[in-house]
């Protein structure tokens, strides 16, 4: 064989494996989310956004849809609030990016949370709609403070004092305070006037018999 050819053979077979195992060597252009990306928040500054951001978040909507301590609920609806907003921009910035980083996280939350899996939340996060995430906090809080309320129910059924008793009473009302400021976002009424509905018949039984 000619030596130009085989040097011509060689130089193709190095620039076939350069493009299949070192494909994006020298593709800067479109670094990811996973290569720990900076984006640019609303407020002017960069914040890092990446698998674990989207997997922080993720596992926040999980606390929220299980929780009964509406402290915790608070809390993570407000932390969500502000990862969403990061997510958000991330996903304009660079959607394919954006979508791999969703995919990792999604298959890390399912290995820490085997049992826990929502299409509703999933598809909230992976489509973007602030709507159908306003919506679950609503519903949650609603969750949260009748789970409360039925503990607090529960342990009243137990007591001999009437100041234990009363004690739990002021639990709930403590509780309906705060789901009410928690709920102060949400423009739809019905999560309120189910809320409402709930606390008044909770106090229609429990003040009236103490």
């Amino acid at each position: 064989m000619p030596i130009p050819l085989l040097i011509f053979l060689i130089f193709l077979v190095l620039v076939i494996l350069r493009y299949i195992f070192w494909p994006n060597l020298n593709d800067t252009s479109k670094a990811t989310i996973e290569s720990n990306k900076f984006v640019m928040d609303t407020d002017g500054t960069r914040v890092l956004v990446n698998s674990g951001t989207i997997y922080q978040f993720m596992e926040s909507l999980q606390l929220i849809e299980n929780t009964s301590n509406i402290d915790t609920l608070k809390s993570r609806i407000d932390f969500t609030k502000k990862l969403f907003k990061r997510i958000k921009i991330a996903y304009m910035n660079d959607q394919r990016g954006y979508m791999a980083a969703s995919s990792k996280a999604k298959s890390m939350i399912k290995r820490a949370y085997p049992k826990y899996y929502s299409s509703y939340v999933m598809n909230s996060l992976m489509n973007q709609d602030e709507t159908y995430l306003s919506n679950f906090y609503s519903e949650n809080v609603v969750r949260c403070f009748e789970e409360y309320k039925e503990k607090m129910i529960l342990e009243i059924s137990k007591l001999k004092t009437t100041p234990a008793k009363q004690k739990r009473i002021e639990n709930v009302k403590s509780c309906y305070k705060t789901c009410c400021e928690t709920l102060s976002f949400d423009e739809c009424n019905i999560h309120m006037e189910n809320l409402k509905e709930l606390y008044e018949i909770f106090l229609l039984i429990y003040e009236e018999s103490n």
